[in-house]
């Protein structure tokens, strides 16, 4: 019974592919006069402005700026602490939000794309130095050097937000 119905629909839009094939050959419109058309008034699609996208960018991905100093806060206390093991899995942990943060769409605004681009290859190094540095015995030389990274990362992002900030109020 099933199958009768199935039958039944096909052949029933077999038969109206059939008729429309047929109509084609029947003569078409007059086109010796022009016809009126009807007017739409179409407007143009203006594309999102620098601020509207920077909000849009800020909206989504902008957490990623927060967690990244709430991770250079983590390291900056265990290192004030002396605590080498909790550094290491802080700096870990960085490696991990700036692996994210490098998988975001750039910031639709060059200043700002260029200020973040920048903090976050700093943070990659410092993280680098810093898991390096906390590793064994510990290298010194590599926590200094990651700490001259986080600075310089800190100032390329406190340059971003800030044009963030200017873009989006």
């Amino acid at each position: 019974m099933r199958y009768q119905k199935v039958l039944a629909i096909a052949t029933i839009a077999l038969m109206f592919v059939l008729l429309s094939a047929c109509s084609d050959n029947a003569p078409g419109p007059d086109t010796s006069a022009p016809t009126a058309q009807p007017t739409q008034d179409v407007q143009p699609v203006s594309a999102p402005t620098t601020r509207q996208q920077v909000i849009a960018w800020d909206g989504t991905y902008g957490y990623i700026i927060q967690t990244l100093v709430s991770d250079m806060t983590s390291i900056g206390t265990d290192g004030t602490n002396q605590d080498i093991v909790g550094m290491n899995t802080d700096c870990t942990q960085l490696q991990t939000d700036v692996a994210t943060a490098q998988g975001f769409p750039a910031i639709p605004d060059a200043q700002t794309a260029s200020d973040f681009g920048s903090g976050i290859t700093y943070l990659a190094s410092a993280a680098q130095d810093c898991v390096d540095g906390t590793t064994g015995s510990g290298d010194a030389s590599l926590l200094q050097r990651a700490a001259s990274e986080l600075d310089q990362a800190t100032a390329k992002f406190t340059a971003a937000t800030a044009d963030i900030s200017a873009l989006t109020s």
